[in-house]
This record gives C-alpha cells, sequence and structure tokens, in this order.
C-alpha cells in the first residue's frame, strides 16, 4: 500500500513540476530574434531549465532523498519502486527541455 502511495505522490510532484517548469519556460523564451539569437536562446534556456528543476527538485526531491537515505523508513520499500519514482520524478526536467526548443523554433519559423 505505502509503494502505491508513493508512486502518486511522486506522479503528482512530477506533474505540478512540469507545470512549473513549462511556466518558467513560456515566461522566459522565446528570445527576440536578431544579432547573436541563437547564443542568447542557449543562454536563457540552459538558465531557465536549470534554475527551475532546480526549484522543483529542492521541493520534490527532498522526501525521495529522505526514503533512501534510510532503508527501514515506510516498511523498507523495494529498491525498483524507489528508482521508479525517481524516473518519474525527473519528467520535467525533459519537459522543459523539449518545451524550450518547441517554444523557440515556433517561434522563429512562424515569423
Amino acid at each position: 500500500m505505502i509503494e502505491i502511495a508513493y508512486i502518486l505522490w511522486c506522479v503528482i510532484a512530477s506533474y505540478l513540476g512540469c507545470r512549473f517548469v513549462v511556466w518558467a519556460m513560456k515566461r522566459n523564451l522565446p528570445v527576440p530574434s536578431g544579432a547573436f539569437a541563437a547564443i542568447r536562446f542557449f543562454v536563457v534556456w540552459c538558465l531557465t531549465l536549470v534554475v527551475s528543476v532546480f526549484l522543483y527538485m529542492l521541493v520534490a526531491a527532498g522526501p525521495f532523498i529522505y526514503l533512501i537515505s534510510n532503508p527501514d523508513r515506510f516498511g523498507g520499500m523495494e529498491e525498483s519502486v524507489l528508482i521508479f519514482g525517481g524516473l518519474i520524478l525527473q519528467l520535467p526536467y525533459w519537459v522543459g527541455f523539449f518545451k524550450g526548443i518547441d517554444l523557440q523554433v515556433t517561434r522563429r519559423f512562424s515569423t
């Protein structure tokens, strides 16, 4: 039962993290066209992705690390369940990675 609650918590945290990362990307991208647009995009995209995923992981990964640090907590969940939860928690990084590229490419080819 605790495994199901843990996976459900990971899914909810990942969904909220995806929403936060996409919000941060939409707020900062696309960069305007002009001189050095590719370099500005890369810098803004990387900074936005790193900062937003760091803030997400600070909130979401804290309990995850707490569970891994002592396997006796919560009845000693299987390692495979913990790893699966960790994979679910990585989803906002990939969403932000691809959404940033999508925002810039869509803007660039729409003008």
